[in-house]
């Protein structure tokens, strides 16, 4: 098993209800990608972390293999949703990867 964790953190030249539309849409447009995009075993957007955290956004995805991982990150529906509802409103990103 894979798991693929992704940390965002918006840009601070958003309100904070500009943030939150970014959040859902972002939720609701990532998560569909599970019955579009075969082989995803989890994916979740994580939007509302605690006030002890640091990030905004946290994606919690698993794949059994690594090339189901890359299929995933290549597939033009993922680049899709990441270039419209996520990396335009985002200061930082923090990945890993690693095996369960």
């Amino acid at each position: 098993m894979i798991k693929h964790l992704v940390l965002w953190k918006l840009s601070e030249t958003y309100s904070i209800e500009e943030k939150e539309e970014v959040k859902q849409n972002a939720k609701k447009n990532l998560e569909q990608l599970i019955d579009k995009i075969p082989n995803i075993s989890k994916l979740e957007l994580i939007i509302n972390p605690l006030d002890s955290s640091n990030v905004d956004l946290c994606l919690d995805s698993e794949f059994e293999t690594i090339e189901q991982l890359n299929t995933y990150a290549n597939h033009p529906l993922h680049k899709e949703v990441a270039s419209t509802y996520i990396t335009p409103f985002v200061e930082t990103r923090t990945c890993i990867d690693y095996k369960k």
